[in-house]
């Protein structure tokens, strides 16, 4: 048996499809305004499709971090979501958070391997598995690798250690 949508659950899906329009449109601030109308009678986020679209919106405002907050939840709600990723990703490369930018296009990479925009930034940005910094170990010099003198145990117990002539 198939229930039927009240009118308000009908209200809230034509403000989202027609705000989603809008912002697809070039009118993200008619947008938006319809999709935080939809947001505010839902009372809370719990649509994937309008994190989307007002992710969208804000980032066509330039608005990276609010843009960066709606991609965030849609992932959270689908994290394997290709379009919640790579919005999260740019959102945050653009608001300069490149830390955060590595992260989504890592899982970028994970959902969609081929994706030459995520392998790029990467290839840019993330320093994790490129050329990793040998640790240092204590007692080496930063150039040789060979243990500094004074460290040496050896020549500590020498004639020719530390206050010895």
């Amino acid at each position: 048996m198939r229930t039927t949508p009240s009118p308000e659950n009908e209200a809230t899906g034509t403000l989202i499809t027609t705000g989603c329009e809008k912002v697809r449109g070039g009118d993200p601030d008619g947008g938006i305004k319809l999709l935080l109308q939809a947001h505010d009678k839902l009372g809370g986020s719990k649509n994937l499709d309008l994190c989307l679209c007002l992710g969208t919106g804000f980032l066509a405002k330039n608005t990276h971090d609010s843009a960066l907050s709606w991609f965030k939840r849609a992932v959270g709600q689908a994290p394997a979501n290709r379009e919640a990723i790579a919005g999260a990703a740019r959102a945050a490369e653009l608001a300069g958070k490149h830390g955060v930018a590595v992260e989504y296009y890592r899982k970028l990479v994970e959902v969609e391997p081929g994706n030459q925009t995520a392998r790029n930034y990467l290839a840019k940005h993330d320093s994790a598995g490129k050329n990793p910094r040998r640790p240092r170990i204590r007692g080496t010099s930063c150039r040789s690798g060979r243990s500094r003198p004074e460290r040496s145990p050896r020549l500590l117990n020498s004639n020719f250690g530390p206050g010895r002539a």
